[in-house]
């Protein structure tokens, strides 16, 4: 027995039949939507860190880097804006550089004017080489704050998919839009900064200044006068020579005319001056012996202040 529907049914089924449809055609959309076919775009020189962040915060699911033949629906974007300069819309900061005059490395010249430097030229911080140095400006060095000339690195990703038919910027796909605003904050909480490293030279404290080095800040004051101790404090690395033993031990050495020591414990105040690194391959190591070399090794190392050049055995 055939049973008749009824036209207000019929209408029912017709309507969720295209409501089926509807939800269907959206679905595969959605998932075209999200995976697709990306290219990179960024300066020579740059190119390599957005693929490093790649490397490190790995695209999201169906997505990947477009490869020849393949035409890309999202262009990822890595640029350095000039300094003072906005960022574009919808892009995030992931890291900043640096531009930098430079002089020869025998030049008398460590400061100049925002004006001077750019007369002189600015070249990329990481390509100013040995024998060339960076400069300050106006007294302040590339990474620290107030420097002039930094460019913020911008991340951001355009659509290739054309905009003319609706006059509207076309809307990336989500999983992109959150990827850049990840991968953005993870580069640039490791963005490295640059490092000052300062050097000086031979260290030696005569007996007559060994009270100096009690540790206290009077002390050092006084002992490393004219600004010596503001110099030493403020790069990120300051290395010098340790040009004598730290011991009371020992027996001077009667081949030596020149013979150098400095009192236990100057390690710490050494350490306290502000030096990061002391170098001990010189010709003052055994002034007084092997008993006066090994105690040096162990104020240095109870001080927590590396060395360099000279230790107990080869390795």
């Amino acid at each position: 027995m055939r049973a008749k529907v009824p036209h207000n049914a019929s209408f029912i089924i017709s309507y969720a039949l295209a409501l089926a449809a509807l939800a269907l055609t959206t679905l595969v959309l959605s998932c075209a939507a999200d995976g697709g076919k990306l290219s990179l775009e960024a300066e020579s020189d740059l190119l390599p860190r957005l693929e490093a962040m790649i490397a490190d915060h790995p695209l999201p699911a169906r997505w990947s880097i477009a490869v020849s033949g393949e035409k890309p629906s999202v262009a990822i974007i890595l640029n350095a804006e000039p300094p003072g300069s906005s960022l574009p819309r919808g892009a995030y900061q992931c890291g900043t550089r640096y531009l930098a005059a430079s002089a020869d490395l025998a030049d008398n010249l460590f400061s100049v004017s925002a004006r001077r430097a750019e007369e002189l030229g600015l070249s990329k911080l990481e390509s100013i080489v040995l024998p060339r140095r960076a400069l300050a400006v106006d007294g302040i060095w590339p990474g620290k704050a107030g420097y002039p000339f930094a460019q913020r690195l911008a991340l951001y990703a355009r659509s290739a998919q054309s905009a003319e038919s609706s006059g509207k910027t076309p809307r990336l796909p989500t999983a992109i839009s959150r990827w850049l605003a990840e991968a953005a904050k993870a580069a640039a909480a490791s963005d490295p900064s640059p490092t000052d490293l300062a050097a000086a030279g031979d260290i030696q404290v005569g007996e007559c200044q060994w009270p100096l080095l009690s540790g206290s800040e009077a002390g050092l004051v006084s002992l490393l006068r004219g600004g010596v101790l503001d110099l030493l404090r403020k790069p990120d690395i300051a290395v010098a020579n340790l040009e004598a033993p730290i011991s009371a031990r020992g027996f001077p050495n009667p081949r030596k005319r020149y013979r150098f020591r400095m009192p236990p414990g100057s390690a710490a105040a050494l350490e306290k001056a502000g030096l990061d690194l002391l170098l001990f391959g010189n010709n003052h190591g055994l002034d007084f012996g092997g008993d006066a070399f090994d105690d040096t090794l162990v104020d240095l190392e109870k001080a927590g202040l590396p060395m360099v050049g000279a230790g107990r055995d080869i390795s």
